[in-house]
């Protein structure tokens, strides 16, 4: 496998979007025993003992680095020095490299499209790999420039094209999926010539995804960012009931949060 990776730097925006889910309170996974052997259902990430693909999709949007406004509201920049997002990120590979069964995937999206630092031959190519090659691939993430716009659609597509073209996804080593989106704000690629939020098409890339591998994925969401945003946090929550993961809000960035707290957990302890 060639492994690659690829900086961009665009310009800022966001924009309301409509988006339902069941409640207001943290989603619990829509089917928990179903992601992995029902025998033997692990409490904890450090417990997991089945193949494991961790995704890790994140935004790099211009909200990050520069002052936005939201109904009326000053936003301050979310994460500018990438405290939260490489310090959540790095805090958790760190805690769990030493597991083999898990690999690591990279995904960052801005402007109008989506990346990989973790790919075959091309960022569009996304694949997973083991520990070593995700710590190279943070250490380049802190290093990107933030900027552009908010594109939940190319990061979702190009999630399912990771997974599509795993070489693993339909061998006897049958893997489970863990894909984790980290945004601080709206998609900005679902929007039609009125200004209409098109939270159809949201659920149909959200499907699209979850069905390359019925029954092994699930999508977790992470909403970030001092000021809480209700319609941020309402969309996020509702992508991660569809998905079958967990929601989580950040607003201290120092809090110390982790993210095995979105990784769905299990009904029974394994015996």
């Amino acid at each position: 496998m060639v492994l690659g990776f690829l900086l961009t730097s665009l310009l800022a925006a966001c924009s309301p979007v409509q988006f339902s889910a069941k409640s207001t309170d943290p989603v619990t996974p829509t089917d928990p025993s179903g992601i992995d052997d029902p025998r033997c259902t692990p409490g904890t990430v450090e417990e997991i003992r089945r193949l494991t693909k961790l995704l890790f999709v994140v935004d790099t949007s211009g909200s990050n680095v520069g002052t936005t406004s939201w109904m009326g509201s000053i936003i301050p920049a979310t994460d500018p020095e990438k405290h939260f997002r490489f310090g959540a990120l790095m805090d958790f590979l760190v805690r769990y490299r030493h597991k083999t069964n898990f690999e690591w995937g990279l995904i960052t999206f801005s402007g109008n499209h989506a990346q990989a630092y973790i790919h075959w031959d091309s960022p569009k190519r996304p694949a997973f790999a083991g520990a070593d090659v995700m710590a190279n691939a943070l250490h380049l993430f802190y290093l990107e420039p933030d900027g552009g716009m908010t594109p939940y659609g190319a990061a979702l597509e190009l999630a399912r094209v990771a997974i599509e073209n795993d070489p693993d996804r339909q061998s006897n080593k049958n893997p489970q999926y863990f894909v984790i989106l980290i945004s601080d704000g709206f998609p900005t690629d679902y929007f039609d010539h009125r200004d209409r939020f098109n939270d159809h098409a949201l659920a149909a890339d959200i499907d699209a995804l979850l069905n390359v591998a019925p029954n092994q994925i699930r999508l977790s969401t992470i909403f970030y960012g001092q000021v809480l945003i209700p319609e941020a946090i309402h969309l996020l929550q509702g992508i991660a009931y569809r998905g079958g993961g967990h929601f989580a809000t950040v607003r201290n960035l120092q809090s110390g949060f982790r993210i095995d707290d979105v990784i769905p957990g299990q009904t029974e302890p394994c015996q």
